[in-house]
Parts: C-alpha cells; structure tokens; sequence
C-alpha cells in the first residue's frame, strides 16, 4: 500500500513540476516570476524524494535505470559540488544570490528532475501523459501571452509589466518555448499515427506557436526550429521508406516541410516579414547579453587562470568583470554585470573549470550517441519513435540553452525530458540496478539509516529554502514602500532572514542615502542628528564590509564599500579616503576594463590633495572611455566621458595648469554644447576664479 502510494506522489509530483513550471507565479506580490518557480521547484522535488524514500523503504529495495547518461548527470553534479568547496565564496557557489541558475543546488535540482523522471515515466501511456500535460501547459501559456500584447494592464496579475512582461522573464526565451511547443505539435503530426480531428488540433497549435514566434521575431527561435523541422523531416522519411511495402507509396510530409520553408522567409526576411507583426503589435525588447565570442573568451581566460574547478558555479559575472575586452566600453552597457553569457552551457563551463567541461562533455556526448542510436531503430515500433521524440525535443532545448542563456525553465524541462528518454530506453532494455536491504541485518540498518537522513535533509533544506524565499518578498516589498521607516523594517527583516551580497548592499546603500540626506538638511545638524549620522554609517559600512565577506570575488561589494568610506572621508571620519582607496584599488583588480571604478578612485585621491595620482587613474579611466556610444546606426554621447573631462579640468586646475583645465573642458563642452553648467565653468576658468 505504502510502495503504491508514495510511488503515485513521485509520479505526480514530477509531472506538476514540469507542466506547471511554464505557467506558474504568484500573482499580486513583489516575487519576480522566476523566484515563484522555484518554490514550484523545490516543494515538488522535496515531496519526490521523500515519495521515493518512502517507496524504497516499503519495497525493501532500491532501484534506478542502468544508465550512463545518469552516471555523467551525477558527474556533471559533483563537478559543481567540488567547484563550490573551493570556490571563494562557497555560499554563492552552492545557492547562488537566490537559487541562482548555475548554483549548485539548482543544477542538483535538474539532475533530481532528471532521475526522477526516468524513474516515473517508463511505459507509452506514462510518456504519453507527460507530453499532453507539457503540450497543454505550453498551450494555456502562448495563449495567455497573447492576450497580454492586446490586454497588458487586465492580465498583469499586479506583476507583469508592459506588453512583453512574461511567465519566462525573457521575451526572446518565450520565443524559443514557442518554437519547442511548434516542435511538439509537428512531432505527433509526423510520428504517430492521429485521426483528422487530432491532426486539426496539433495543426492550430502549430499556428499559435508561428504566431508566438513571429510576435517574438527572435532570430535563433526561427534558425533552431527550421533545422529541427528539417530533422522531423527527413527521419519521417527514413521511417516511411524502412515501412514501405511494393503497393505503398511514401507520404511527402508536407507539415515538417512547410514550417521549413516559413522558418527559411523569417530568417531571410528578417527586417522585412519578421519585424511585421512586432510594428504592428507594438512589442520591442532589448536584451543585452554578451556575444557568443565574448562569453567564449572570457571562459577561455577562465581556463587559462583557473583550469580545474573555474571561477566557482553562479559566479559568471566574476569572471565577466575580470576578463571582458575593453572594447565592451563601447556599448551603452559597459557598466552592466552580466551574471551568464550568450550562451548558458558555455557560461557553466566557464564556472566549473575543465572538470566541468569534462562532465558535460561525457554527459552530451552519451546522451547524443544514445539518442541517434534509437533514431536508426525507429523503424521498428512506435516506442522507438516516441523515444526519438523525446530524445530530439531534449536536444532542441540544449542547442538553445548552449547559444542562448535560456533561462529556468527550458535549462530544467531539458533535463526532465532526458529523464524520460533515459526511463524509456533502459526499460526497453529491461536495465536497473536493483539493491536489496531487508535481507542483511548489517545492510538493511544502514540503508534505512541512509534512507532516513535523506528524508530528513530534502525537508531540511526546503524549510531553510522556503525562509529564504520569504526575504525575497521584504526584500521586494522595501523598494515600493511608502516611507523610510516601513523601507528600513522591511530591507532588516529581509536581511534577518538570509544575508547575501545582493541584500547587503543594498543594506549599505540605503543607510547611505539616509546619512546624505541627513547632512544635507538645511540648518546646524542637532545632537539627534548627528548621532543618527553616525549610527547611519556604522551600519552602512557593516552592510559593506558583509557584503564583501559573503562574495569577496564581487567588484560590486568593493565598489559599495568604496563609496561608504568616500563619503566617510567626506564628512572627516579618519582613514575615510584611505579605506575608501583601498577599496576601489580592489575593485579594479576585480573588474580592470571598467573606467568608473578607476575614475572613483581619482576623485578619492583629488580628495585628499593627491593630484598626482588623482590626474593618473583620471587619465587611465579617459583612455578607455569613449566619447560616443554605438547605438544601432546612431551614435550617442557617451554622459560619462563628460564627466571624466571635467574632473580631469579640477585636477588640471588645481595642480596650477589653467591651460591644460580649459582644454579639458572645452572638450566636454564640444559634447554637450547646450551644458549651461560646462559653459559657466569654462567661463571661470577663462576669468581666473
């Protein structure tokens, strides 16, 4: 009764996982919507694995697939376990800022749904079960997100924001799930055999989901789904061709042919046929995100400078920060930090070092063998066929996620959906590992010892999870408050909570601004005044210094910090301006090519009267700045070259060089020529004040 029960929770809860993980939120909150999946995550895996304990326990025995694509799974996860151990912040290597994509729990997440799926979903009806309730979730959300391009205000849920605001949090990762659910539909149309009411259905879907990709117009959506279509294709006619007999013609499928030839106009035409219905429908987004090259170069230096176990897993943006090409400072988002590439898998590879590279290397490479194997067998029966689909809709989805940073759920339906391929074939070929406990004394104690802990981990960690993701709610809930005072309860119970850099700087920042206001107060500062000042500061400069203990790899922290003892050294705080370059000296170690940091630096040391080495980081951040931005075929003056120009004049000044100030300034002044300010400044350095 017991093995029967717990084995239908873990059937269950796996599927509620996967087909709701494309639908779900929490509407009329502060969550962001990839926050709200991952309690859908975790609650479902939590309740799988003491389903599946249960179920081991009352059968006496432990049994799991014979497969080498779980074995290099579980490879890939303790590559992201070793990374995290010696990472330099093992707290964000394990859980990332918030079950961040590339931490290590969550990539033990996916294993988990992978494992579990191929434990679940064994049989036709089974598979057949997991593919409807994925066809209709994708279904309810095309359609959902279509009517928010007409009705965007009616269906925000108070979360969604404007015409693209999504159930994926990436519009252009919308596109590549449309794709996937046109993908789905073709699929039953080619393979299995479907009466004309059936057929009609897949075909509307299929409509709906050319028409979710055009409204997207995302390029490698169009590129990927005509070649998969091309792949449906030409295996629809391998199968036919082995079936045939000498009366049968082979059947031209015409649908895999069709979605061929529209993905062939969309990408050919892109400005033209692709932009039409984004004009038309008013839906634009930008996301900016490094180029393939880009995040292959930064993994490259990763691997040159920490070959083995890399810069630790979620900690991308580390490595961004440090190796990025100068060259970056010609886009508008060269202060951006990028937590992942253009590519999710590249980017992994780039946290876990060759050991990471390894096991993922073994891990694709068997599942891809494996999957192109049971492709040549599909002629045989329609189970063949069913694990070609599962196989080619797995691949599908991390072909996506290696050129595109895909997001949480294409990353985690890719591995449930390999779970399932791996469920199938190994039962096919009646592979598992059976260990039975109850019939050694000696055995069985431990297994049930084993069998216990585990139940009492997976509930231990959701509690503790579940803790976390209540911060994130005082966490969003601080930022809209609608006074100071309800601000600061809400930002110290989110701290209270769970303490991460993300959280502690903001911590920092908020008692900042607290402290300027303060000393911008018109009038003498009162006694209460002038101990909440430094009250104000004592616990900026401890959200600082936390910040940077919780990530001392984050350029972010030292920054935070950096502009702490700045305005410390301000307001006459001894050794203010000297921790305050200690600081901004480490951030540039930690981010080299990033000229606001070294242009910090200059204006502490202008500060403190150093010209000397207040004109050479001012200069340093000049040489790698540009005066314009690239913007599409426009050019934009770049507001922050304005800046470096005139605090290079200040301290031309004051080092007694009038000439060389007005020369600075006079550049500026050729890039914003409406400046009142810059043109009154240049007056006075003309008249000699």
């Amino acid at each position: 009764m017991w093995s029967n029960l717990s084995g239908k929770v873990l059937f269950f809860s796996t599927l509620f996982i996967v087909a709701l993980l494309p639908i779900f939120f929490i509407p009329f909150t502060t969550i962001a919507v990839s926050d709200s999946k991952s309690l859908l995550v975790v609650l479902g895996l939590a309740l799988a694995v003491i389903a599946w304990a249960v179920s081991s326990f009352s059968r006496g025995q432990v049994s799991f697939p014979r497969s080498h694509i779980l074995l290099a799974g579980l490879a890939v996860v303790a590559s992201f376990l070793i990374s995290a151990l010696v990472s330099a912040s093992f707290d964000m290597g394990m859980f990332g800022t918030f079950f961040d994509i590339g931490s290590f729990y969550f990539i033990l997440a996916a294993f988990l749904l992978m494992f579990f799926g191929a434990i679940s979903f064994r049989d036709h009806k089974s598979s057949q079960v997991f593919l409807f309730s994925l066809l209709l979730s994708s279904v309810l959300l095309l359609l959902f997100q279509l009517g928010r391009v007409f009705f965007p205000e009616i269906l925000s849920f108070g979360v969604l924001s404007g015409k693209i605001g999504n159930l994926f949090g990436s519009w252009h990762s919308l596109g590549l799930w449309a794709g996937f659910s046109c993908l789905l539909a073709l699929i039953f149309i080619e393979f299995f055999s479907v009466n004309r009411i059936a057929n009609l259905i897949f075909t509307l879907i299929i409509i709906l989901s050319l028409f979710m990709m055009a409204t997207t117009n995302f390029m490698l959506a169009w590129q990927l789904v005509g070649f998969f279509a091309l792949i449906v294709f030409v295996c629809k006619i391998f199968f036919s061709s082995q079936l045939k007999t000498d009366t049968q013609n082979i059947s031209f499928p015409i649908s895999s042919f069709s979605i061929v030839i529209i993905s062939l106009l969309f990408f050919m035409s892109s400005n033209f046929v692709g932009s039409f219905l984004p004009n038309k429908l008013g839906v634009f987004s930008i996301e900016p995100t490094p180029y393939l090259s880009e995040t292959l170069n930064v993994t490259k230096q990763v691997l040159k400078n920490d070959p083995l176990f890399g810069v630790g897993p979620a900690q991308f943006g580390q490595a961004w920060s440090m190796y990025k090409n100068v060259e970056v400072n010609n886009s508008m988002f060269w202060d951006s930090y990028f937590s992942f590439g253009s590519g999710l898998i590249p980017s992994l590879v780039s946290m876990t070092g060759l050991v990471g590279l390894a096991a993922l290397l073994v891990f694709f490479i068997t599942f891809i063998f494996s999957g192109i194997k049971f492709i040549l067998l599909g002629t045989k029966n329609a189970m063949y066929r069913e694990i070609t689909t599962f196989f080619l809709l797995s691949l599908y989805l991390f072909v996506a996620s290696f050129l595109y940073n895909t997001g949480f759920v294409i990353f985690l339906t890719a591995f449930a959906m390999t779970g399932v391929f791996i469920g199938l074939t190994t039962l096919h070929h009646k592979k598992d590992i059976v260990i039975s406990f109850l019939d050694d004394g000696r055995k069985s104690f431990v297994s049930i010892l084993v069998i216990v802990s585990l139940m009492v981990v997976a509930a231990g960690l959701t509690f503790k999870f579940i803790e976390r993701f209540a911060s994130v709610s005082y966490f969003g809930q601080a930022s809209q408050a609608k006074s100071v005072e309800e601000g600061e309860r809400l930002l110290s119970k989110a701290v209270s909570l769970y303490q991460n850099d993300l959280y502690l700087r903001n911590y920092a920042e908020f008692y900042l601004l607290r402290n300027v206001s303060l000393v911008n107060k018109e009038g003498a500062p009162s006694e209460e005044d002038k101990l909440n000042i430094k009250s104000f500061l004592d616990k900026a400069s401890l959200g600082a210094l936390s910040a940077v203990d919780y990530n001392p790899k984050n350029y972010l922290n030292y920054k935070t910090l950096g502009n702490v003892y700045t305005t410390m050294g301000t307001l006459g705080v001894k050794d203010g301006y000297a921790e305050a370059t200690k600081a901004y000296i480490k951030a540039i170690e930690l981010n080299p090519a990033n000229p606001g940091l070294k242009l910090s630096l200059a204006k502490v040391y202008f500060a403190e009267g150093k010209t000397k080495e207040a004109k050479d980081f001012a200069t340093q951040a000049s040489n790698i700045t540009p005066a314009y931005f690239v913007n599409g075929a426009n050019l934009e003056v770049n507001s922050f070259a304005i800046d470096v120009l005139i605090t290079l004049s200040q301290i031309s000044k004051k080092a007694g060089s009038t000439s060389e100030a007005l020369s600075y300034a006079k550049k500026a002044q050729e890039l914003s020529p409406k400046d009142k300010s810059i043109t009154d400044y240049i007056n006075s350095l003309q008249n000699g004040n």
